[in-house]
C-alpha cells in the first residue's frame, strides 16, 4: 500500500501527467490502490480510487473501454457489499452497455454482468425480471456447453425463483435437471448432489409427487449410507446426520 501511495503522491504533486503513458501509469497505481483496499474491506475508500481510476481511463481510451466496464463491474460488486443495491444496478448496467458494445450480446463477461442485475432483482422480489435473465444466462451457458458451478447456481435460483412463485412443476423441473448436472460434475456420491436430492423430495411432496418423492428420498438414503459404511468419508459424521435430518424434515 505505502509504495502505491508514494507513487500517487509523487503524480499528484507534479506536473507531468500530461501524455498517455503518464496517464494509464496513473490510472494503474488508483487501479491498485482500490484493489488494496477493497482486499481490507476498506469499501469506501475502494470505492473512490476505482471511480477515479474511472475517470482517468475515460480521458484516455474513452467511455467504451473493456478497463472501465471491469471496473464499474468491480465498484456495483463493493455497492452490492455495502447494501446499496440501487447503485450497484446502476453501476452493473454501465458495465453491461460497455461489455455488450465491446463483446457482443453473447459473451461470458455479458453473463457474468447479466447474472449480478438478476441478483438484484431477486433481492428487491422482483422475481419475474430476476427469472428472466437467469433463464436467459442458462440458456447461453448450455448452447456453448459451459457446464459447471455458475451454471449450477444459475439452476438453483431458478429452481428457488419458480417455488417462491408457487409454480411447483417448474421448480421440479430445474432442481431435476440441477441433480442431473451435479452428479456429472460432482459426483453421485457428493454431499451438495444429495442436498439437492433431498429438495427434490420436499418440492415433489408439495406437487402431490409422493411416489416419486419416496423414490428420490431412497436414492439419497442409499448415497448417505454408503457414505456411512465407507472408512475414508468425504463429510463428517456430522454433516451425514445433518443431511439425513434434511431429507426426512423438508
Amino acid at each position: 500500500m505505502e509504495y502505491y501511495q508514494c507513487g500517487l503522491n509523487l503524480w499528484r504533486s507534479s506536473n507531468s501527467i500530461k501524455s498517455l503513458t503518464d496517464k494509464s501509469i496513473f490510472a494503474r497505481i488508483l487501479y491498485n490502490i482500490g484493489k488494496l483496499y477493497n482486499a481490507k474491506r476498506s469499501l469506501e475508500q475502494a470505492l473512490y480510487y476505482f471511480k477515479t481510476s474511472i475517470s482517468v481511463i475515460k480521458m484516455i481510451q474513452g467511455e467504451f473501454h473493456p478497463d472501465v466496464a471491469t471496473l464499474y463491474f468491480d465498484v456495483g460488486t463493493m455497492q452490492m457489499l455495502m447494501g446499496r443495491t440501487n447503485l450497484a444496478m446502476q453501476s452493473f448496467q454501465e458495465s453491461l452497455t460497455i461489455t455488450q458494445l465491446v463483446f457482443g450480446n453473447s459473451s461470458e463477461k455479458v453473463i457474468e454482468t447479466k447474472l449480478q442485475i438478476a441478483n438484484i432483482h431477486d433481492a428487491r422480489g422482483e422475481h419475474d425480471n430476476a427469472l428472466v435473465i437467469y433463464n436467459e444466462s442458462l440458456q447461453y451457458m448450455l448452447s456453448t456447453q459451459k457446464i459447471d458451478m455458475q451454471t449450477m447456481a444459475t439452476l438453483q435460483k431458478i429452481g428457488q425463483l419458480h417455488h417462491a412463485m408457487g409454480s411447483l412443476d417448474d421448480s421440479v423441473k430445474a432442481y431435476l435437471n440441477l441433480s442431473s448436472i451435479s452428479r456429472q460434475i460432482l459426483g453421485r456420491r457428493s454431499p451438495y448432489y444429495v442436498f439437492i436430492l433431498c429438495i427434490l423430495v420436499s418440492i415433489r411432496i408439495q406437487n402431490g409427487e409422493v411416489t416419486k418423492a419416496q423414490s428420490t428420498l431412497q436414492e439419497s438414503e442409499v448415497i448417505i449410507k454408503e457414505f456411512q459404511q465407507t472408512s475414508q468419508n468425504d463429510i463428517s459424521d456430522e454433516e451425514l446426520t445433518l443431511l439425513r435430518d434434511l431429507c426426512h424434515l423438508l
